[in-house]
């Protein structure tokens, strides 16, 4: 009964029903769409961060004791004004430390852009995977859980090593613009393919389109798309008409309920399924905690909490300033792993000034210049109705 009490007591401080003592407290901000259409999407993802926190105030805390509190403001998606104006709240106001989110990539983008680097404070998105972020210049001050998506279709670029005549469809979007620029600014030209083509997202038929690009030349064609874009249609359709010689996709176009249909045509990248060593752990404690820990970028979120967590109590200080000078250095081999929920023995490590390596919910957080997570891409073709791999490729 005692731990029920002390448990709830702890639950309703992180999550800001109680009020906590000002001098024994760290906040850590939290963007998203709370409100909004995205509302659905961003309420797993706040859950596991704040079990996260849970976990870590109960096994001690931070800073000799100090509960760590996730102050949540709310972005939308596409409401940059209202992202630009939370974040400064959370800074202003709140006197964050650090800042998890935004959910939403546009948020995430603006957010920094306008707020969280001229302040010089370190934001962790778990669930923002725009291209963009990667290049935006940062002062080495904004971080994410998960991978870039553009990563995903440079690499399928780069690794398939396809021949000539080909025609890359894409959809006619934002998120497919940004793609075909990247490509392009990469010079991935599939060694003299025949050319881009947009298509529109979501239209269903496309049959004249890829009559087109037969009869102009294309034999073979790539399609890059995301979920709900158009790109498993367009490319069931392309295999159907038989107009092309071979078919190659990226991972959100394949329709898994349909794969016989591509037999011996069909080649694609997906990101390798591992199965990271702490994620038994972090399952087991979210059910407990009655959420859904398979819920999109929910462990991305556990994981972006514990590393801002892990590099306040490496740096010894609350203070956001000089905080992303730790962000790596947990989160990086060599050191001794920390999996989730082990905080009571990364303090005891770090009070013995040793180094640690927290391996999270997500995979192996080890971030590159940019602050992204590294991923690693499998080839597959489709034999006999089913998978086959070619190896791991990166």
């Amino acid at each position: 009964m005692k731990f029920k009490t002390a448990f709830l007591a702890t639950l309703l401080c992180v999550t800001g029903w109680l009020p906590a003592s000002a001098e024994n407290e760290v906040k850590i901000g939290f963007l998203a769409d709370l409100h909004g259409p995205a509302k659905d999407f961003a309420s797993p993802i706040r859950d596991a961060a704040h079990m996260a926190l849970v976990q870590i105030n109960q096994q001690g805390g931070v800073l000799g004791g100090k509960n760590v509190q996730l102050v949540a403001r709310n972005t939308g998606c596409l409401d940059l004004d209202l992202a630009v104006k939370s974040a400064k709240s959370l800074i202003a106001d709140d006197q964050v430390t650090a800042i998890l989110g935004a959910v939403c990539s546009p948020a995430t983008y603006e957010a920094a852009r306008m707020v969280s680097i001229p302040k010089g404070v370190v934001m962790v998105s778990p669930s923002s995977t725009a291209g963009a972020i990667t290049s935006l210049v940062d002062d080495d001050l904004l971080f994410r859980t998960t991978p870039s998506d553009t990563e995903e279709i440079f690499e399928f670029a780069k690794l398939l090593k396809i021949g000539s005549a080909i025609a890359v469809a894409y959809p006619d979007n934002a998120w497919g613009k940004e793609i075909f620029n990247i490509l392009k600014s990469r010079k991935i030209d599939f060694s003299g393919s025949y050319g881009y083509s947009p298509f529109e997202a979501k239209k269903g038929a496309y049959s004249k389109a890829l009559t087109k690009l037969a009869e102009e030349g294309a034999r073979q064609i790539v399609v890059v798309s995301r979920d709900g874009d158009g790109g498993a249609a367009i490319l069931t359709q392309a295999v159907k008409s038989e107009l092309f010689e071979k078919y190659f996709a990226s991972n959100a176009a394949i329709d898994s309920g349909n794969l016989e249909k591509f037999d011996g045509n069909l080649a694609f990248v997906q990101a390798s399924v591992e199965v990271p060593p702490g994620n038994f752990r972090y399952r087991r404690a979210a059910k407990f905690h009655g959420f859904d820990p398979t819920s999109p970028f929910a462990a991305n979120a556990y994981d972006a909490a514990f590393v801002l967590a892990l590099a306040i109590q490496k740096a010894r200080s609350s203070d956001s300033k000089g905080l992303s000078a730790h962000i790596r250095s947990v989160a990086t081999a060599p050191g001794e792993v920390i999996l989730p929920g082990q905080w009571q023995k990364a303090l005891l490590l770090l009070a013995q000034g040793k180094e640690i390596n927290y391996e999270g919910a997500s995979g192996l957080l080890e971030f590159d210049e940019a602050g992204d997570v590294g991923i690693k891409f499998s080839a597959f073709g489709i034999v006999d109705g089913v998978l086959a791999s070619s190896g791991e490729i990166n």
